[in-house]
């Protein structure tokens, strides 16, 4: 599949907004709006951005949400405020709206308990691997490897001796497993609940860039949105577009605020 220009989506996106009256932009944080780092603390959201993200939020035409493994906080510490967008973290668990109502998932609480001893139990397996990171999110755990692949397969296999496939399931993203509950919402859940709280299913469009977002993508598809994969690293699911990069993302968000 070839890559679709910045300037030849955004036109395409803007077309709806004014059809239809209103655009949802449903957006990945790691590897779509910020490049994929070493380390995930810093993949940090740089200042124009940040105020692009709010202007087109405070549009009354157009909706504005990220969705991320990320905690809640952990995306605030590397985004920062995202003012007027809706956060969709921990992977779908938990839904906070531009005005900072929350929609946790049922199983947030049950899923906070389950990661904390599975957090325990996965760094004393994986602690004399330097490089491997477990990274806490409360519902939701994080494993890293991106500084030391020669140990990706044994971390591999250490994790999945621990968990109990019962209640926790596994996605493999690019260097990093993410671990989350069975139940409990996901983001192609999170991104059907948004879009139909909106009323924005034609007038949508998701940007992801990895295995753990292919599910978002399909559904927003299904709706009759714009799904967009963002770099190579996945192959895009049928019907899907592709784009270059965060700079090309950039570039799509600054033509579709002043559009």
């Amino acid at each position: 599949m070839t890559y679709l220009s910045a300037n030849d989506l955004a036109i395409l996106l803007a077309r709806r907004r004014r059809t239809d009256g209103r655009l949802a932009l449903l957006l990945d944080y790691d590897g779509t709006l910020t490049p994929i780092v070493d380390r995930p603390e810093e993949a940090i959201l740089d200042h124009d951005t940040q105020r692009l993200l709010a202007r087109l939020a405070d549009r009354p035409d157009t909706y504005v949400a990220l969705l991320t493994g990320r905690s809640l906080d952990g995306l605030h510490a590397v985004a920062g405020p995202l003012a007027g967008c809706a956060i969709v973290s921990n992977g779908g668990l938990r839904i906070t709206l531009a005005d900072g109502t929350d929609q946790p998932d049922a199983a947030f609480i049950e899923a906070v308990r389950l990661m904390t001893a599975l957090e325990r139990a996965l760094i004393t397996a994986l602690a004399p691997r330097t490089g491997v990171r477990v990274e806490p999110k409360g519902p939701t755990l994080a494993v890293h490897w991106r500084q030391a692949p020669h140990h990706a397969e044994e971390t591999r296999r250490r994790v999945e001796r621990l968990i109990d496939t019962d209640r926790v399931r596994m996605l493999s993203g690019r260097c990093v497993l993410e671990l989350r509950p069975t139940a409990g919402r996901d983001k192609a859940d999170a991104a059907r609940w948004l879009l139909e709280r909106w009323q924005a299913g034609h007038s949508s469009a998701f940007f992801g860039d990895d295995v753990i977002d292919l599910s978002a993508l399909t559904v927003v598809h299904q709706q009759g949105g714009v799904a967009v994969v963002v770099g190579d690293a996945v192959t895009p699911p049928d019907g899907a577009l592709r784009i270059e990069g965060p700079t090309e993302v950039r570039q799509l968000l600054e033509a579709l605020a002043e559009d």
